[in-house]
């Protein structure tokens, strides 16, 4: 965010100026050595952290004095929201889904194909401010003439498929997908940010048909809940992509969420111990008798000899391979328009495989094997990491 510093009144002997910020605790100056006069005259800061909330102006020289001055929420919220994205987006067909940018994933696949009817413009409001019409109606036919306040007719079919700057070419998926986008402008941010004083903003989606009072394919009730809402930033940053209930969600446009990083589950296997092998005792032998003297002598027992031992082998159960964990199952698309592209990897049995995937085409559920390369051949291809492979072999197989 940009900021203008200003002092109303200085000391005698105070100046140059150095600036802090709350940042890092007024440790290191954003600037140094600003002159009095500039700081008078009004002292402009670019590209200031959202995050920063007091600005410190302190004195050298003579004069070691300093003044904090405290941001306004309702600036910092208006510095966020500006340029603001509200994409609404309906899909007609599943497989639709593969002509979207890699990055688009809907978040409530039950509502695909579940709507046709002119009865979806919508407004959109940012803390009851409104900011513009989503239309999602694809039912043909003809229009009442009743208006929003922005001009948008409430029962036309616009047929606004997914436009050519968001997918790279013409739309050629089903003909009842919508596509509406509007972006929130530095005015709009303020009015926003000034309602609530802080930097959360609810936003809403809320019937044309209910705030007009309008009949639409001879029904007046409006068809909720089958929107696709994604909010994101002027970076591109995504803070919401979701299917709002009642279309409401609320959120702090200067806090961008964290996406979790997925931690593979792994796969103990316990290994089977051995069976130990037995060793067989043998049989103390028997003491020699002693003879006792007659008038005949009686001839002595002889000694038995001892069996010799029988030692039974006994192998071992091995232990089963533990399953490797550096195989991953993913999704590949060919995302070049011009014709199919051939993907060689290695599966988990540490074969080379190929695949050949057309243009815009998305090939799901691959076992790759991680510790070995992959290429393609001739166009680019996206790859998105959705799980771990638990048992060897290939999904394809």
């Amino acid at each position: 965010m940009d900021i203008l510093v200003t002092l109303t009144n200085t000391g005698i002997d105070s100046g140059p100026f150095d600036i802090y910020s709350d940042l890092d605790g007024f440790v290191t100056p954003i600037v140094s050595d600003v002159l009095k006069s500039n700081l008078i005259s009004g002292y402009q800061l670019y590209n200031l952290s959202t995050s920063v909330k007091v600005i410190r102006v302190k004195s050298k020289g003579t004069c070691l004095n300093y003044v904090d001055l405290i941001i306004s929420t309702p600036a910092i919220a208006t510095e966020c929201l500006t340029g603001f994205v509200i994409e609404t987006i309906y899909m007609g067909d599943v497989g639709d889904l593969s002509l979207l940018p890699y990055n688009y994933t809907h978040p409530c696949p039950s509502q695909i194909g579940t709507h046709g009817c002119n009865r979806a413009t919508f407004e959109i409001f940012g803390n009851g401010i409104l900011l513009g019409d989503s239309v999602l109606n694809n039912g043909g036919g003809t229009t009442t003439g009743t208006t929003t306040v922005n001009g948008t007719e409430i029962c036309y079919d616009y047929q606004n498929v997914p436009p050519v700057e968001l997918i790279g070419g013409v739309w050629t998926g089903s003909s009842s997908a919508r596509y509406s986008k509007y972006t929130i402008t530095p005015s709009q941010a303020q009015a926003v940010a000034a309602v609530s004083g802080n930097t959360l903003v609810s936003f809403s989606m809320v019937s044309a048909m209910t705030t007009y009072t309008t009949n639409c394919d001879g029904n007046t009730t409006p068809h909720n809940n089958i929107t696709w809402l994604r909010l994101t930033d002027s970076n591109g940053t995504v803070y919401y992509n979701g299917c709002p209930v009642g279309n409401f969600v609320s959120l702090d446009v200067c806090d961008p969420p964290i996406e979790p990083t997925p931690t593979p589950t792994a796969v103990v296997v316990t290994p089977i111990p051995p069976t130990p092998t037995p060793t067989s005792t043998p049989v103390p032998p028997t003491s020699t008798p002693t003879a006792t003297p007659t008038a005949t002598p009686v001839p002595p027992t002889p000694t038995p000899v001892p069996p010799t031992p029988t030692t039974v082998v006994v192998t071992p159960t091995p232990a089963p391979t533990s399953v490797r964990n550096d195989c991953n199952v993913v999704s590949i698309r060919n995302h070049t328009k011009p014709g199919p592209t051939t993907f060689t990897y290695w599966d988990c049995h540490g074969t080379q495989r190929s695949i050949v995937i057309q243009a815009e085409t998305w090939i799901y559920d691959v076992c790759i094997d991680l510790d070995r390369a992959w290429s393609y051949n001739p166009y680019n291809v996206y790859i998105t990491i959705t799980g771990t492979c638990t048992s060897y072999g290939n999904i394809l197989e």
